[in-house]
Protein backbone atom coordinates (compact mmCIF):
# COMPACT_ATOMS: atom_id res chain seq x y z
CA UNK A 1 0.00 0.00 0.00
CA UNK A 2 1.27 3.43 -0.91
CA UNK A 3 0.57 6.33 1.51
CA UNK A 4 -0.08 9.68 -0.10
CA UNK A 5 -1.58 13.01 0.96
CA UNK A 6 -3.28 15.56 -1.27
CA UNK A 7 -4.78 18.91 -0.33
CA UNK A 8 -8.13 19.43 -2.05
CA UNK A 9 -8.60 23.18 -2.57
CA UNK A 10 -11.97 24.91 -2.62
CA UNK A 11 -12.45 28.01 -4.75
CA UNK A 12 -11.61 31.18 -2.81
CA UNK A 13 -15.03 32.71 -3.50
CA UNK A 14 -16.87 29.90 -1.70
CA UNK A 15 -14.32 29.26 1.04
CA UNK A 16 -15.66 32.10 3.16
CA UNK A 17 -19.14 30.59 2.95
CA UNK A 18 -18.24 27.03 3.97
CA UNK A 19 -19.20 26.78 7.63
CA UNK A 20 -17.06 24.72 10.03
CA UNK A 21 -20.21 22.94 11.27
CA UNK A 22 -20.38 21.18 7.87
CA UNK A 23 -16.90 19.70 8.17
CA UNK A 24 -18.09 16.54 9.96
CA UNK A 25 -20.81 15.65 7.39
CA UNK A 26 -18.40 16.51 4.58
CA UNK A 27 -15.72 14.26 6.06
CA UNK A 28 -18.26 11.41 6.39
CA UNK A 29 -19.18 11.82 2.73
CA UNK A 30 -15.52 11.75 1.64
CA UNK A 31 -14.88 8.74 3.89
CA UNK A 32 -17.70 6.89 2.15
CA UNK A 33 -16.31 7.75 -1.27
CA UNK A 34 -12.86 6.42 -0.36
CA UNK A 35 -14.10 3.21 1.28
CA UNK A 36 -16.49 2.42 -1.59
CA UNK A 37 -13.42 2.43 -3.84
CA UNK A 38 -11.88 -0.13 -1.44
CA UNK A 39 -9.09 2.17 -0.33
CA UNK A 40 -8.06 2.86 3.27
CA UNK A 41 -8.70 6.33 4.67
CA UNK A 42 -6.17 6.93 7.42
CA UNK A 43 -6.90 10.56 8.31
CA UNK A 44 -9.12 13.41 7.16
CA UNK A 45 -9.30 17.04 8.26
CA UNK A 46 -11.74 19.49 6.66
CA UNK A 47 -10.75 23.15 6.89
CA UNK A 48 -12.73 26.20 5.67
CA UNK A 49 -10.94 26.35 2.32
CA UNK A 50 -9.44 22.87 1.81
CA UNK A 51 -9.39 19.29 3.04
CA UNK A 52 -6.41 17.15 4.03
CA UNK A 53 -6.69 13.42 3.43
CA UNK A 54 -4.22 10.64 4.07
CA UNK A 55 -5.06 7.51 2.11
CA UNK A 56 -3.56 4.05 1.97
CA UNK A 57 -3.79 3.65 -1.80
CA UNK A 58 -3.71 0.19 -3.38
CA UNK A 59 -1.57 -0.12 -6.54
CA UNK A 60 -4.55 -0.89 -8.77
CA UNK A 61 -6.16 2.52 -8.06
CA UNK A 62 -4.88 5.62 -9.87
CA UNK A 63 -4.54 8.52 -7.46
CA UNK A 64 -5.89 11.00 -10.00
CA UNK A 65 -9.06 8.91 -10.53
CA UNK A 66 -9.77 8.66 -6.81
CA UNK A 67 -9.16 12.36 -6.18
CA UNK A 68 -11.36 13.23 -9.15
CA UNK A 69 -14.18 11.13 -7.69
CA UNK A 70 -13.72 12.73 -4.27
CA UNK A 71 -13.75 16.27 -5.68
CA UNK A 72 -16.72 15.70 -8.01
CA UNK A 73 -18.75 13.78 -5.45
CA UNK A 74 -18.13 16.16 -2.56
CA UNK A 75 -18.86 19.20 -4.73
CA UNK A 76 -22.14 17.69 -5.89
CA UNK A 77 -23.02 16.73 -2.30
CA UNK A 78 -22.32 20.26 -1.02
CA UNK A 79 -24.51 21.71 -3.77
CA UNK A 80 -27.35 19.20 -3.16
CA UNK A 81 -27.33 19.96 0.57
CA UNK A 82 -27.30 23.71 -0.24
CA UNK A 83 -24.46 24.34 2.19
CA UNK A 84 -23.32 27.18 -0.06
Amino acid sequence: MNLQEWPIPIRKSISTLFSPCWSVPASFYITGTVTRRKQKLIAINCMRDHTHILIGLKPDQAASDLIGRIKTGSSNHINEQRWI
